[in-house]
């Protein structure tokens, strides 16, 4: 399957961490397609998905690791569609009130999101597409693409877990906390070493199937 890979334009998603504007901004958000290997620059956008055409092109932005889950509102047809599948868990933060200097207040973001699977795939900005555990290989990435989009080194880094045999398995990917631009570092983990042990504040789980991604989890670590 032809694969494209994904970064939002210049004008990020979020900031900072805590600093999500609002969804307009990951709706109107501009997407260029790259060689896997041309960028291996990270953000805190790597954490959100989208729906996808008939081409598996990103069309709608769905859902956003940090972002303020009061302002996710699903309005037309496909992003309603999708996320009947869309599990996702919040956690409270405290952080400045802009209108009131010196005065915190309390939100709810998204620290988690799983999609479950429909017969419609869903896309990162990476350019890795699944529609989870429905079987539709023509619509999911394939491992290889994982592996290229984020320049994982086989040999020498450990990226897999839960693994129950050679055809299933998780890839872990393990990212460090935002700067104040909202970039990010992908954590890397030596051969043999415990991934799950890795100091992150973000990760990312794909669900390899006989050689297929068919799921894509985003967590964000209190």
């Amino acid at each position: 399957m032809k694969k494209l890979v994904y970064i939002l334009a210049a004008t990020m998603v979020c900031t900072t961490f805590f600093g999500c504007g609002n969804k307009a901004d990951a709706d109107n958000a501009a997407t260029e397609s790259l060689q896997p290997e041309a960028s291996k620059q990270y953000s805190t956008n790597d954490f959100a998905l989208y729906t996808t055409d008939e081409n598996l092109q990103p069309v709608k932005f769905l859902c956003m690791l940090g972002l303020d889950a009061s302002i996710i509102d699903y309005t037309d047809e496909s992003t309603q569609y999708i996320s009947q599948y869309l599990d996702t868990d919040t956690m409270e933060i405290e952080e400045g009130d802009k209108e009131n200097p010196g005065k915190k207040i309390k939100k709810d973001v998204i620290r988690y999101i799983s999609y479950s699977g429909s017969r419609e795939a869903v896309i990162n900005v990476r350019g890795i597409s699944t529609t989870g555990p429905v079987p539709d290989n023509e619509k999911c990435s394939k491992e290889e693409d994982v592996i290229n989009a984020y320049g994982i080194d086989k040999d020498n880094e450990e990226y897999i877990e839960d693994k129950i045999d050679e055809n299933s398995y998780i890839i872990r990917l393990n990212f460090t906390d935002s700067d104040e631009n909202g970039n990010v570092e992908r954590i890397i983990s030596s051969k043999g070493s415990d991934i799950t042990s890795a100091n992150a504040r973000y990760s990312l789980r794909f669900s390899i199937e006989n050689g297929y991604v068919h799921g894509i989890d985003c967590y964000m670590y209190y």
